[in-house]
């Protein structure tokens, strides 16, 4: 683990990377890569085939919350700013620079020129304005909220838009990068109607939506007209295209990997990864990433009213060989709500340690000294990762007198009980959208708080002040504290963090997934 001195150098680092450059560090987001061979030999052309569980259902960025959908949008969209390919930092997307003033509220971007949409018609500021309005909307989409910071957005001219926020927002140029802001071709989407026009989406990413067949494929095809330059000097991307297929079950994916019909596919189960390591034909790669994994469960229903039940039960965990177990140990116990991988993580924090006579104890002490019986706990049919979780915690919570059932949900209802408070547990994931540490600060620990129902005063004050606070310092002080105190009332269950699992064929090259889950598609090529 990072000393505390080390890691805040590492957050400031990175951030300042976020405001004040467009440059990414060298920072490599996989664990596990194979070699980048030298310029010279970067090969142009070629088909990359993707199998994926699900291939994208939704390609109206405003609209969808499905990871399927929102990690391929960066390939077909951009916004004025993105992450870098490192997945380290921002950087200049589809504006080339920008200006902010003293007071922190408002922000000219300064487009880059001769950008084209896929059709071939010209990006302007005006497509910019309808853009981010439109994502804005709050009768339009999912994610407004990440924009209701803005007042207005205007066209000073071709070429330059002003956004004016109602209050300083030390997180706007990272809510700026993501797939919801991406910009979209005005008078297309209003000529087509939203509907037809999303069939095949028209956007400025390096690759264009050639075909779409819901539930089977979509293709991807090179963008001629891209404005980005790749490693040889020339436009990329280095693909002519991709094609994403829908193959449900995870063992025919692998099997297709391993016969050379499909290039890459992902969630790769843990139980796999040793073994498919040792392939001469294939890279098995480990991606650090924002994932990890919680008992989510609400304080209005007992026994997660008692915080000494709480604490007890995240005391009974044996996190180590929960993640030998379960994760055959590709990955890292929790000790925060945040990743260790997120920024402003605290990593001061011990978590909560494997001690059953504590638990025990706190059990004791609480006002179910005796346990509690049949503690319903749901998670999404299908999922066997939490299905697998939920046994091993079933075995250890009952050394301390708390019996939980296991039930599986349709994942639609699964999705509708959380959402309405109906649930007492849950076992699922978290994945940040941004890199910023607000978003999932705001979410586990003022509102909607993950959905436990809990408040603390100091935690809302703490978030408040983080939000406009410029100082990464200082801010990450704030969020550090939000974690203690996180930790101190046991709001959630820790479980663990997990890297995304990609697997390759040896001959493909560049292939990126970011820390976010994004694919990142425009620098991959094939040795072939």
């Amino acid at each position: 683990m990072l000393s505390k001195k080390l890691y805040r150098l590492l957050v400031v680092l990175i951030i300042l990377g976020l405001v004040l450059t467009a440059c990414g560090t060298s920072v490599q987001g996989t664990v596990t890569q194979t070699t980048a061979p030298a310029q010279s030999e970067i090969k142009r052309g070629g088909r990359l085939v993707f199998a994926r569980q699900s291939i994208p259902i939704n390609l109206d960025p405003v609209w969808t919350d499905s990871n399927y959908d929102i990690w391929l949008m960066q390939n077909i969209y951009e916004p004025l700013v993105r992450v870098n390919i490192n997945g380290t930092g921002i950087e200049p997307a589809l504006a080339v620079s920008w200006d902010i003033s003293e007071d922190g509220k408002v922000y000219t971007f300064h487009l880059r020129p001769n950008v084209k949409f896929h059709d071939g018609s010209t990006l302007t500021a005006s497509d910019v304005v309808w853009s981010l309005m439109r994502a804005a909307n709050p009768d339009s989409g999912v994610w407004n909220w990440t924009l209701e910071i803005m007042e207005k957005a205007e066209a000073v001219d071709v070429s330059t838009v002003a956004i004016t926020l109602k209050a300083p927002q030390a997180d706007f140029m990272s809510l700026l990068a993501m797939f919801n802001a991406s910009i979209l071709p005005q008078k297309l989407v209003e000529q087509k109607g939203e509907k037809e026009f999303f069939m095949l989406p028209i956007g400025t990413g390096p690759f264009k939506v050639a075909e779409y067949v819901v539930a089977d494929h979509i293709l991807y095809e090179k963008n001629s007209n891209y404005w980005d330059l790749g490693k040889d000097g020339k436009p990329l991307p280095y693909l002519d295209s991709v094609l994403v297929k829908q193959v449900p079950e995870g063992s025919t994916r692998l099997l297709q990997v391993q016969s050379g019909d499909v290039d890459v596919t992902d969630e790769i189960p843990f139980s796999r990864i040793e073994d498919l390591n040792k392939d001469p034909n294939l890279s098995m790669n480990l991606i650090i990433s924002t994932q990890s994994y919680y008992g989510w469960i609400n304080h209005n229903n007992p026994p997660f009213d008692d915080v000494n039940v709480r604490l007890a039960m995240n005391y009974a965990i044996d996190r180590n060989a929960l993640v030998k177990t379960v994760l055959f140990g590709n990955g890292q116990p929790a000790t925060s709500f945040r990743p260790m991988s997120g920024v402003c993580f605290n990593a001061s924090l011990e978590g909560f340690p494997y001690n059953l006579e504590k638990a025990k104890q706190l059990i004791a002490e609480s006002k179910y000294p005796d346990g509690y019986k049949n503690v319903l706990v749901t998670i999404a049919s299908g999922d066997t990762l939490t299905r697998d979780v939920g046994t091993v915690l079933k075995e250890m919570w009952a050394k301390i007198g708390i019996d939980i059932q296991l039930q599986e949900m349709e994942t639609g209802a699964w999705y509708a009980e959380y959402d309405e408070d109906q649930f007492s547990m849950q076992l699922g994931g978290w994945t940040d959208d941004i890199l910023d540490a607000q978003q999932q600060s705001e979410y586990m620990a003022v509102s909607p708080a993950g959905r436990t129902g809990w408040v603390n005063d100091r935690v809302h004050s703490l978030a408040e002040s983080a939000a406009i606070e410029l100082d990464i310092t200082k801010r990450c002080a704030m969020y550090e504290e939000i974690q203690k105190i996180f930790n101190d009332e046991a709001v959630e269950i820790l479980l663990f963090s997990t890297p995304f699992r990609d697997l390759l064929r040896k001959d493909v090259q560049g292939f990126n997934q970011i820390s976010l889950g994004w694919f990142i598609l425009r620098e991959t090529w094939v040795n072939r």
